[in-house]
């Protein structure tokens, strides 16, 4: 009877020991999925800018793309196209001017010369780089340099127009007035022309 009584006294040990282990191996189960949810939750904005970061890499290439050539269709092209037709606009107004009869010169927004045309290269018998910058003034009757200087200053200053007989010595000591009258242009630069150009004989008294 005693042996009975140990054998079944085991056997209820064991069984004690079996629920025992399943109800921790429970309880591990249930702390592990809430440890995994918890973890889920935090790593989501991570992923959620790491998606945001992909997503605005392939917006960039896009617009990185916008910028290189693709026979036509990119910005970039467009940009060349219309950097191409500007010049050919320049290139044919400028050859326009270099080809009228009256001196025509271009400043930039300081009042320095930085182009004539042939006529004014004619007129005052001095290749252009003797006239650019301020060194067109040189090319003036002597005793009028002064006050065309300061004319000429005030005017850019002031950004106006620039209207003033002048006297031009060339080369040979010949003496020319001209009615000069120079424009400011949307640009800041100055665009002026040289009219009414006449020999100059000085009375003598």
């Amino acid at each position: 009877m005693t042996n009975i009584v140990t054998e079944a006294s085991n056997a209820l040990n064991s069984i004690g020991n079996f629920f025992t282990m399943a109800n921790a191996t429970i309880a591990a189960l249930i702390i592990f999925t809430g440890y995994l949810i918890s973890f889920s939750k935090k790593i989501k904005p991570y992923i959620s800018v790491k998606d945001d970061i992909a997503a605005l890499k392939i917006d960039l290439a896009k617009i990185s793309s916008e910028f290189k050539t693709n026979g036509g269709k990119s910005l970039r092209d467009q940009i060349n196209d219309l950097q191409a037709s500007t010049k050919t606009i320049l290139y044919r107004q400028r050859w326009i001017l270099d080809n009228r009869e009256e001196p025509i010169f271009e400043t930039d927004e300081f009042g320095n010369f930085t182009w004539v045309n042939d006529a004014f290269v004619r007129l005052t018998d001095r290749p252009f780089r003797e006239l650019q910058n301020n060194n067109w003034i040189n090319s003036l009757k002597e005793d009028s340099r002064e006050e065309i200087t300061e004319s000429w200053k005030i005017a850019i200053e002031n950004k106006r127009t620039f209207e003033h007989i002048l006297f031009i010595v060339d080369s040979k000591n010949r003496v020319f007035s001209t009615k000069c009258i120079a424009s400011r242009q949307e640009d800041g630069k100055y665009i002026g022309s040289f009219t009414n150009i006449e020999k100059f004989v000085e009375k003598k008294s």
